[in-house]
């Protein structure tokens, strides 16, 4: 750092080029003297090198179209001149319809688009030095979507009725709002909006046709643009003289009850002209389309659902929907999922038991089923299996049965008798 001595009698200039710990500033050499120096003096200060106060490298993220302001504040002797560079590393204006640098160094830039992303560069110089600091601006876009397909390209066939009028979606979503555009054979492009004698394309994006021809059986293609990139929705049209709703082969409604851990096929067989697309809607509302599969839900193309792996949790109401030109309609199975009953099994080793003793085997099922219990005695009768004073008539298989909506348990008893001693073999059975 340069300061200036100067005396209150006569003004003499020097050199100093340090500070004093404890005064602030020390002088090193005086280049001239003056015998008439009175000893008091005053050391100014002339220069001090730029610097920027706060030098940060920061990220901003900008939304699509507003205003950008950043900051760069510089301190220095004598007062730093402030410039920005662009991300071509070109010096910006101090004023402009696109920027503006204040005097305290902060730059504006208006309405921010994709091509404003970059590293923004303050340098402050003045005679002393020069300081820098780099900013990131990343201005937010969202490339465009159409009808809300996640894909660039999309692929649809659409059914007209000759002489009718035909409505094509054509939905586009982005930021900035993408500019939206038909495609037809032969080079014909029709922007959003188009106004003609017989085909329109409204602000939204939807093709209109009236009085729909033969001719019109042809491939279209919708266009949405942005700065983010471009979306394409390839339509087929295909042109019919007559419809048909689709309709449906099984019950609309139908109550279907399952074993869990197996697996089901619900039906949704259809019929209508021109085909209709099926989807099916899960019990939480997940859609599955024709073709998807979804973890243990597949939906195969003659519009069954395969679940594999039942489990109680996939209870519920499941819907199937049919769509053409025609109309549309839907389908509803009530699925019920439960446990095939068990049977506690305790006699895994022989019972025995003495002549003229009573019998007592337990058939225990789990506390949450509901089931049907029944015995079924070696004579071919049902009853209690209670058998008091057995006898060598007693002798034979005894079988539990447990029923349920869910399946069937069986559970075999052998009883085979040995003079004094009786011994029951039992083997558990499943149906």
């Amino acid at each position: 750092m340069e300061y200036i001595v100067q005396t209150r009698r006569v003004r003499e200039f020097s050199i100093c080029s340090q500070r004093s710990q404890n005064k602030g500033i020390i002088l090193k050499s005086l280049h001239k003297w003056n015998y008439f120096f009175p000893f008091s003096f005053s050391c100014d200060l002339v220069a001090e090198p730029a610097t920027i106060r706060n030098k940060t490298y920061v990220i901003i993220n900008v939304p699509y179209g507003d205003v950008v302001t950043v900051a760069c504040e510089a301190k220095g002797e004598p007062t730093p001149k402030v410039t920005w560079l662009s991300p071509t590393n070109r010096p910006i204006p101090t004023l402009s319809e696109k920027y503006q640098v204040y005097r305290d160094g902060t730059l504006l830039i208006q309405k921010a688009q994709r091509s404003d992303s970059g590293n923004y560069t303050c340098v402050v110089r003045n005679s002393a030095g020069e300081d820098r600091k780099v900013v990131w601006i990343h201005v937010n876009v969202q490339p465009p979507r159409i009808n809300g397909h996640l894909n660039a390209i999309t692929s649809v066939r659409e059914t007209a009725i000759r002489d009718s009028r035909k409505l094509i979606d054509c939905k586009a979503e982005g930021i900035p709002a993408p500019r939206v555009l038909w495609a037809f054979p032969e080079g014909v492009i029709l922007p959003a909006p188009y106004y003609g004698n017989r085909i329109t394309v409204h602000r939204n994006g939807t093709l209109d046709i009236r009085g729909v021809r033969q001719t019109d059986a042809v491939q279209l293609v919708c266009i949405g643009r942005n700065e983010g990139g471009e979306a394409r929705l390839i339509v087929q049209l295909v042109i019919t003289d007559h419809l048909e709703k689709p309709s449906f082969r099984d019950p609309v409604n139908e109550r279907i009850t399952a074993i869990a851990g197996h697996s089901i096929n619900l039906n949704c067989s259809v019929q209508g002209y021109p085909e209709p697309t099926t989807s099916w809607i899960l019990p939480n509302g997940t859609e599955v389309l024709s073709g998807n599969r979804l973890h243990r839900f597949y939906h195969k193309r003659d519009g069954i659902l395969h679940i594999s792996g039942l489990s109680t949790g996939d209870a519920g109401t499941y819907r199937c929907t049919a769509r053409n030109p025609g109309g549309y309609v839907e389908r509803v199975v009530f699925l019920k999922v439960g446990l095939r009953p068990e049977i506690s099994n305790q006699y895994n080793n022989l019972v025995s038991i003495i002549n003229g003793e009573t019998l007592q085997l337990h058939c225990i099922t789990q506390p949450n089923q509901r089931a049907q219990i029944s015995w079924t005695l070696p004579n071919g009768m049902n009853g209690s299996l209670t058998v008091r004073e057995a006898s060598v008539f007693d002798r034979g298989t005894y079988l539990c049965k447990v029923s349920s909506d869910y399946g069937t348990s069986i559970m075999n008893v052998t009883v085979r008798l040995e003079l004094e001693t009786r011994l029951w073999t039992v083997s558990e059975d499943v149906v």
